[in-house]
């Protein structure tokens, strides 16, 4: 008889534990603490969030595509339709691509990104009214645009449209 069988037949218990619950449940945290890791990570969104806004504007419209999306596939055509309408104010098809590619990270750099850009509005003066529109995790912009704006203490105006918003927030979180 080999030494790890002696063992086994002693200790099969302690090692049926092991092979069925503690290491499971071991790689389960490692892997999910990986992955909390990844999705939390800080990033660094540059000028997207800071966009230029002329202090006579008085109303901004941000348009937030969605995963993996284009901008020319729908935001650029409703950015352009708006201007077209001469609703006044400015309307910006936000290119947030770089940010909005991973699955597990889309929301959080999507309400990130949105929360910058809420702050970023909230100190414009002359400034009034924001319209944020946002598709699939790009409503995870307008609510960060929300949560910005209010966080900043701004006295603007804030209406979101959610156009078929997606519900899962962090990935698996």
């Amino acid at each position: 008889m080999t030494p790890l069988t002696a063992w086994l037949r002693r200790h099969w218990l302690m090692a049926l534990a092991w092979v069925l619950f503690i290491l499971p449940t071991a790689l389960f945290l490692l892997a999910s603490l990986a992955l909390f890791a990844y999705t939390y990570a800080p990033r660094e969104y540059g000028d997207m969030v800071r966009p230029h806004i002329d202090p006579q504007t008085g109303r901004v419209t941000i348009i937030a595509h969605g995963l993996r999306d284009r901008l020319d596939h729908w935001a650029e055509p409703l950015r352009d339709d708006l201007r077209a309408a001469g609703r006044g104010g400015l309307a910006l098809a936000l290119d947030w691509r770089p940010f909005s590619h991973s699955t597990l990270r889309c929301s959080v750099d999507g309400l990130r990104v949105g929360r910058e850009l809420g702050r970023h509005l909230a100190a414009q003066p002359g400034l009034s009214f924001v319209h944020a529109i946002g598709h699939s995790c790009g409503s995870f912009v307008a609510l960060g645009v929300c949560r910005g704006v209010r966080d900043n203490g701004g006295a603007l105006t804030v209406q979101t449209t959610y156009l078929d918003p997606v519900s899962i927030y962090g990935g698996l979180f």
